[in-house]
């Protein structure tokens, strides 16, 4: 199913070419202020991702970078951007994968992100980072249970996995572990928004090397979860990245990276949040 959009406004930064390609821009974080101010996150990559997972390095090593734009939601044709810069405070290893990757946002000051190159291993792992101005600092290791990604920020809490339902607190300790079959093979997208009595995310499967997502709700007590069916926000996309999911004057804000290539923010209404069973 193709989810019905409001709209659909392109992220266009400005372009950086290495070799013969241009730089993809892709998987945008936002986070959308009381007042409608929007902060714009977008990941910067030298790599071109094919439909079969395959992919082609521009140029070594593989490096990921940001950047940052700020304007309002009602003007985000109107965009300044500027490369995010950042200090890790941390020890630097030489991995292959450079650079932080797949930012989502915790509140409108801190961030949950991955960086491969501060892990001895070499492996994705977690931290958490506070935004100043056009820069990340503060860089703060999350435990490593496996390979970290994908974590989903909620009110103070994360949902570390789907299938099975992990919550971790603020702290990141073990708080709620549930089995959750129906959902076995979806893994995390967005932070979480408040929705009734509890939090709405977005969450993906890969089925026939296609994503699809489906809406995905926790009340507060963890005792009850709902989901929509499974969606696809175009129908010739092979890879839909989501980071955040915004609630904003009744209307719904996905960002959205398209085939590691392009970055969008979609609108949808809300009544196309059609929650379909308990579990």
């Amino acid at each position: 199913m193709i989810i019905e959009k409001s709209n659909c406004v392109p992220l266009i930064c400005p372009s950086i070419k290495i070799k013969d390609y241009n730089i993809g821009q892709t998987n945008p974080a936002i986070f959308i202020e009381e007042n409608g101010d929007i902060i714009v996150l977008i990941r910067l990559i030298n790599y071109v991702k094919f439909k079969d997972y395959s992919f082609k390095i521009i140029e070594y090593p593989s490096t990921s970078n940001y950047y940052i734009g700020r304007s309002n939601i009602n003007n985000i044709d109107n965009i300044d951007y500027t490369i995010l810069k950042y200090d890790y405070n941390l020890p630097v290893y030489n991995t292959y994968w450079r650079g932080i990757e797949d930012i989502r946002f915790i509140d409108e000051k801190n961030i949950i992100l991955c960086v491969p190159e501060l892990s001895s291993d070499g492996n994705p792992s977690l931290f958490t980072a506070e935004i100043k101005d056009d820069k990340l600092i503060n860089f703060i290791p999350l435990p490593k249970y496996n390979i970290e990604k994908n974590w989903m920020p909620f009110s103070d809490k994360y949902i570390y996995s789907i299938s099975p339902l992990k919550i971790l607190s603020k702290n990141s300790h073990l708080i709620k572990i549930c089995d959750n079959l129906e959902l076995n093979g979806y893994h995390g997208s967005s932070n979480g928004i408040i929705w009734e009595d509890g939090h709405l995310f977005l969450i993906h499967k890969t089925i026939n090397n296609e994503v699809f997502h489906i809406f995905f709700f926790l009340s507060d007590d963890f005792n009850q979860i709902k989901y929509s069916d499974p969606f696809k926000f175009y129908k010739y996309s092979y890879i839909e990245f989501v980071c955040s999911l915004q609630q904003y004057n009744n209307k719904l804000y996905v960002s959205l990276g398209v085939n590691d290539s392009n970055s969008y923010i979609i609108t949808l209404d809300k009544n196309v949040v059609k929650l379909r069973q308990d579990y």
